[in-house]
């Protein structure tokens, strides 16, 4: 190998095995809005904030060096947190700005990667996506599977060159993540408005892989407007070590890379067969879930889970 107004409902059943199932509730046009788009913009409340991002060290490799806070905002209508990657490495100034809007009850306007993931559901309730009624969060980690991850910008302050690998940081094992992912199940029937998808809680954030593409990347065009915040290219993914002839982890995955980063600017000017060994974070592909929806499907189907990987750092 060579060295790449129509609601609908979107039910998430996030919890494990045996743990009672959560329920996620989301709109249709806000779907078709971010299915092909790497990040959302807009503003949130700060509700509760960290004051200091856990470090990696040699005692603590499970430290992601991240800072997040909880929050509320009109653009997202769900429990949420946003994070800072790499707040733990020179950026002192985006984890004090932060910092001042904790409790202000004062919109701040905020750009990342929207992520969509079944890691922190609700246990046995529901979550409905609600624009206006905004629920403001007990502490800095509610119940949500929905978070701003990374952050991109925060008060005009950018943060794009947070998107590197995580100096002193354990990330999790491709072949284990992967496998765990490859095997996540969907229940999903649909109808004229709704959607009703069924999946178990998961993990595994952070992985190590490495990726081969199966075409240069394009531009990631959003639906309702055509713009582009990134590229997107279809990958197969393998362990970091894996040689001629290793089997694929899995296999036609799509990979997402936010414009202006690090890893944007490692493939933009790769090609099919070319090899990246990166950092990724797993979301739902809604993009998958839509296409779906349009093509009219309304038959109740047991599927694989739909997921695609932010990539966040090039491993040099």
């Amino acid at each position: 190998m060579k060295t790449t107004r129509i609601a609908i409902t979107l039910l998430a059943i996030c919890g494990q095995l045996n743990a009672e199932p959560s329920s996620l509730i989301l709109k249709r046009a806000w779907v078709n809005k971010y299915a092909n788009r790497a990040t959302i913009a807009g503003q949130m409340f700060v509700d509760h904030a960290l004051h200091s991002p856990k470090t990696p060290s040699p005692s603590k490799p499970a430290d992601d060096g991240d800072i997040h806070a909880s929050g509320r905002s009109p653009q997202v209508g769900l429990p949420m947190v946003a994070e800072v990657m790499n707040a733990a490495d020179n950026h002192a100034s985006a984890v004090s700005l932060v910092d001042s809007k904790e409790g202000k009850n004062t919109l701040v306007n905020v750009t990342g990667v929207w992520r969509l993931w079944f890691e922190h559901p609700a246990s046995g309730e529901t979550q409905v996506q609600d624009f206006t009624n905004l629920e403001v969060p007990g502490n800095t980690n509610p119940d949500h599977c929905f978070e701003i991850h990374p952050i991109v910008n925060f008060e005009n302050q950018t943060l794009n060159g947070t998107f590197h690998d995580i100096p002193g940081y354990k990330p999790k094992d491709a072949k284990t993540a992967f496998s765990s992912y490859e095997k996540l199940t969907l229940s999903l029937r649909a109808n004229a408005s709704s959607v009703t998808l069924a999946s178990k809680k998961i993990g595994y954030n952070y992985v190590l892989f490495k990726m081969q593409l199966r075409g240069s990347a394009q531009p990631l065009k959003a639906n309702d407007d055509n713009s582009t915040d990134g590229l997107q290219a279809n990958v197969d993914i393998y362990e970091v070590d894996a040689g001629d002839g290793d089997a694929a982890l899995a296999s036609s995955i799509r990979a997402i890379f936010v414009a202006n980063t690090q890893p944007a600017s490692a493939v933009e000017n790769l090609g099919k067969g070319d090899e990246l060994v990166v950092l990724g974070i797993p979301r739902v592909d809604l993009n998958k879930v839509n296409a779906y929806l349009k093509s009219g499907g309304n038959t109740a189907t047991n599927r694989k889970l739909p997921y695609e990987m932010v990539i966040v750092a090039v491993e040099q």
